[in-house]
């Protein structure tokens, strides 16, 4: 009994030990916090949680930061400087305060605001970026020097100041009503792409002239950008099935819309299926096409978005 009680003990005063401090087990990030006011002592692995969940901006610069576990905790956070460290991972999904985050030269690979949705600055060049996952209320995205193959900037409608520049980019879309409205676009330095969807291509043309000689403005371009599953908004009310499949893909659109196309495209671009359609249900047979992953497009008369699809 008397041991029980002690195990009990021991575990209440865990639990509250937790329930009031953070942890942080990257001891330069703990210092950092030290040196800024926010801790005392020395790095002990654990911060008073009261201490950091009203703090509004940090600034980690340089501090040789591998881990930032513990920034969730830091509840009020609006401005997150950490650039010039050694992230590879960054999580910032419950710092749902931030509004701009300045994450250059690192190693981050990916990196996911999604559900940051008061984020409206973002500043993420000089990674090793492959994935980035966006949320449509930006303002302003550099994203130069990362290893980005795709970006659909197409539900970005208030995105104003732009620079992917040396990515490995084959797809770019940011054909968002805003064009006109954007006071800087940076494209260069990405060999391999060859159409940049937008607005008005003429438009584009005299007026973003940083992209590569290769490289070329159009409303529609014949490599079309995947959109990330957080940007499908404009066809909300559509299902496609199966998703792998061995050939038959069921299309319902629940939507009073009476007017689409559907293209479907291999990854190399080559338009493989098109058809225009006016009823709620299609049934698209790909099984003697080659097992692989396609692009698909619907297009109403105001909107476009893209789907993956597997043919197993």
């Amino acid at each position: 009994m008397k041991i029980f009680l002690s195990i009990l003990l021991k575990f209440i005063f865990l639990t509250s030990f937790l329930a009031q401090n953070t942890l942080i087990p990257d001891a330069n990030f703990e210092q950092a916090l030290i040196d800024l006011g926010h801790d005392m002592g020395v790095p002990d692995g654990t911060v008073p949680t009261a201490n950091i969940d009203t703090i509004s901006s940090i600034y980690l610069y340089q501090k040789n930061i591998n881990d930032l576990t513990g920034i969730e905790d830091f509840s009020a956070l609006t401005v997150l400087y950490c650039s010039d460290n050694n992230l590879t991972n960054l999580n910032v999904s419950q710092n749902v305060a931030l509004i701009q985050l300045y994450c250059t030269d690192n190693s981050l690979v990916n990196l996911d605001v999604s559900q940051n949705t008061t984020l409206t600055g973002l500043w993420c060049g000089g990674n090793q970026l492959t994935n980035l996952i966006l949320n449509n209320n930006l303002n302003a995205l550099f994203c130069f020097g990362n290893q980005l193959t795709s970006l659909n900037l197409s539900q970005n409608t208030n995105l104003e100041y732009f620079d992917c520049d040396s990515n490995q980019l084959t797809c770019l879309n940011i054909k968002n009503g805003n064009n006109t409205n954007m006071q800087s676009f940076y494209a260069t330095n990405n060999p391999n792409l060859t159409c940049i969807e937008v607005d008005n291509a003429s438009w584009s043309a005299t007026n973003w002239t940083d992209i590569d000689p290769s490289a070329t403005f159009s409303t529609n371009c014949s490599n079309p950008c995947i959109v990330n599953i957080n940007h499908l908004t404009s066809f909300s009310n559509f299902s496609i099935y199966p998703n792998p499949t061995n050939g038959l893909i069921n299309i319902e659109f629940n939507t009073n819309k009476s007017y689409f196309e559907i293209e479907i495209f291999s990854l190399l671009g080559g338009l493989v299926y098109v058809n225009k359609v006016n009823s709620s249900k299609l049934i698209v047979n790909l099984s003697n096409y080659p097992k692989g992953i396609y692009l698909m497009r619907l297009n109403s008369e105001k909107e476009s978005v893209v789907q993956k699809v597997v043919v197993e």
